[in-house]
């Protein structure tokens, strides 16, 4: 179980990460479970791991990657684990999940407050719209040998636990 406090702090570690790598269609296919992918990670085998994790959730014909909304938030975050001396021994996944917030706070917060002008909507709009809600988060610990299986089983987890239900609903 991963502590509260290591838990929020990965959270804001993605939330505010500028960084993040854009693997998606323009807009979300009809038929289709939009997931947004956010993958932050660096060194050797980054495009190893980039084109394992795009793919394996491409190979669902069930699911589009969008750049924005969808169903489901997908963060994933790989570091090597060095020892003191600075020896590379293996790598570290974090998986975080959110789903947007519904209904949200934003239009929630619009109903309640009456007419507004468009200045008024315009900012509560960016601060307060396109908010998550935290699903879930999991690690994975291991060498360099299993980083195709390790990403492989982050999506295949993500699937199971979440797309599978959404197809099951629609059935």
């Amino acid at each position: 179980m991963i502590p509260k406090k290591l838990k929020a702090l990965l959270l804001g570690i993605f939330l505010l990460c500028p960084s993040f790598y854009s693997a998606y269609s323009q807009d979300q296919s009809p038929g289709k479970i939009g997931v947004q992918l956010s993958i932050v990670v660096e060194g050797f085998y980054e495009g190893t791991i980039r084109s394992t994790l795009t793919n394996k959730l491409r190979s669902f014909n069930d699911v589009s990657l969008v750049e924005s909304g969808g169903v489901y938030k997908l963060s994933i975050m790989g570091m090597e684990l060095k020892t003191k001396g600075g020896q590379v021994t293996g790598i570290v996944f974090s998986t975080i999940v959110l789903s947007p917030d519904s209904p949200s706070f934003y239009e929630i917060m619009l109903s309640s407050m009456g007419d507004l002008n468009d200045e008024q909507k315009s900012f509560l709009n960016k601060y307060f719209s396109n908010r998550y809600i935290y699903e879930n988060s999991w690690m994975h610990v291991g060498s360099y040998d299993n980083i195709t299986a390790i990403c492989e089983e982050i999506i295949n987890t993500f699937d199971a636990d979440y797309l599978e239900p959404i197809r099951k609903s629609i059935k």
